[in-house]
C-alpha cells in the first residue's frame, strides 16, 4: 500500500486521520493567501500614509483628505479575518476527534476576530472623523490611535 493510501493508525484507542486532503481545506488557505496579499498592498497603498510613519501632520491631512484609500485598507485588513477563521474550522472539522486543540484555536480565533474588527473599525470610522474636526484635537487623535493600535497589536494579533 503507498504511504498516501494507508488506513489510520491508532493511537489511544482512537484514529489519526490521513494527511489532510480536503479540497475546501485547501481552497479557503489559497483565499487566506490572496486576501493578504491584497491587504499587505493595500497597507502600503492605502494605510500607510495615514501611520505614524508619517509625520503627524501629513498624516493628520491625509486622513481629512483621503480617507477613501485609509478605509479601502483597513477593510482589506476585515476580511482576512473571516477567511483566517474558516481555514482554522475547516482543519478543526477535518481533525475530527483528534481536534482538540484545533476547536480551541477556532475559538481563540473567533475571539481575537471580534478584537481585531472592533480596533479597525475605529481606524475606518472614528480617527478620519477626528481629522475632519476644526480645529484637530492632536491630543485627541494620538491617543485614540494610539490604544487602538496597541489593543490591535498586542492583544488581537497576539492571539492569532
Amino acid at each position: 500500500m503507498s504511504r498516501c493510501a494507508r488506513a489510520p493508525t491508532a493511537i489511544r484507542g482512537s484514529t489519526v486521520p490521513p494527511p489532510l486532503r480536503d479540497r475546501s481545506i485547501t481552497l479557503v488557505a489559497w483565499l487566506n493567501v490572496v486576501t493578504h496579499v491584497v491587504a499587505l498592498a493595500l497597507a502600503v497603498l492605502g494605510i500607510r500614509p495615514g501611520t505614524p510613519l508619517v509625520p503627524l501632520a501629513d498624516r493628520l491631512a491625509y486622513l481629512a483628505d483621503h480617507p477613501w484609500g485609509w478605509s479601502l485598507g483597513w477593510a482589506a485588513w476585515m476580511c482576512c479575518v473571516p477567511a483566517l477563521i474558516a481555514f482554522f474550522a475547516l482543519v478543526a472539522r477535518r481533525l475530527g476527534q483528534q481536534a482538540d486543540v484545533a476547536r480551541l484555536a477556532v475559538v481563540v480565533a473567533v475571539v481575537a476576530g471580534g478584537i481585531d474588527l472592533s480596533c479597525d473599525a475605529i481606524f475606518i470610522v472614528v480617527l478620519p472623523r477626528l481629522t475632519a474636526q476644526t480645529p484637530v484635537s492632536e491630543m485627541l487623535f494620538l491617543t485614540v490611535e494610539r490604544a487602538t493600535g496597541t489593543i490591535s497589536l498586542s492583544i488581537a494579533n497576539s492571539l492569532y
